[in-house]
């Protein structure tokens, strides 16, 4: 325990001081509050872990400060230059929905699964979806997904983003003609479905498979255990059977 809050005492030091010095850079302090409570009984482990879209390659490095002991991968688009204080961590140049460049790095890194995978990419729904259906069966069981900055789809201008629409919004249905003809059966709640709001809805249904498979007489197991849904940030982790 005691070289748990060490490594994360390093890292939160390291992670203060490049705050200060860039702080476009900087994930946001409750995006690393959260991954030091997700991640206190992983630290001192063996694991594997992918992060898509490094940027300048300062997550990375903090995530090898938390986990003395684990390889680290980073995907980005663009090549990063950056000089490790780790030889435990390799950055790899391409886009996030190439499924033969994930299959690269575990061929040459001897790697059968990862532990921890990371998207803070694109932040764009259709890559985004490219990525999960692509990295999923990737991840090892009762292992962590993470994506970040999933708000974009409320954003008008950005790329699978749309404004919200406050008129569908927590509306009851009150005593409406379709209400009263529904007698509760069939009501549909409208909710904004763009960008990568409306993957983590359907990412719902994959919590809730057991329920779906029961009504539609099918066998079907959920494949993920819990789906935790922050301000901007969404931890699932997958089934460990």
């Amino acid at each position: 325990m005691d070289d748990i809050m060490k490594s994360e005492t390093i890292a939160n030091q390291y992670y203060d001081s490049y705050e200060v010095e860039a702080k476009a850079a900087a994930k946001p302090k409750h995006y690393i509050d959260l991954y030091n409570k997700y991640f206190d009984t992983l630290t001192d482990k063996e694991l594997a872990i992918l992060e898509l879209g490094i940027f300048e390659g300062h997550s990375l490095e903090y995530f090898s400060r938390i986990f003395p002991n684990a390889r680290l991968f980073g995907v980005d688009i663009n090549k990063c230059e950056r000089v490790y204080s780790s030889d435990r961590v390799t950055m790899y140049q391409g886009s996030q929905n190439d499924k033969a460049l994930y299959q690269r790095i575990m061929a040459e890194n001897d790697i059968k699964t990862f532990d921890i995978i990371i998207d803070d990419c694109s932040h764009i729904g259709t890559l985004t979806l490219e990525s999960f259906n692509i990295l999923y069966p990737f991840l090892s069981l009762g292992g962590l997904y993470v994506i970040e900055d999933w708000g974009t789809g409320y954003w008008e201008k950005w790329p699978g983003g749309k404004k919200f629409n406050k008129g569908n919004h927590l509306k009851p249905k009150g005593r409406s003609p379709e209400y009263v003809r529904s007698k509760f059966f069939g009501v549909r709640f409208e909710s904004h479905q763009h960008g990568i709001p409306g993957i983590i809805k359907q990412l719902v249904d994959e919590v809730a498979m057991r329920d779906i498979a029961r009504g539609l007489d099918i066998n079907a197991s959920p494949k993920i255990e819990y789906l935790h849904v922050y301000p901007g940030i969404v931890f699932m982790k997958k089934t460990e059977s």
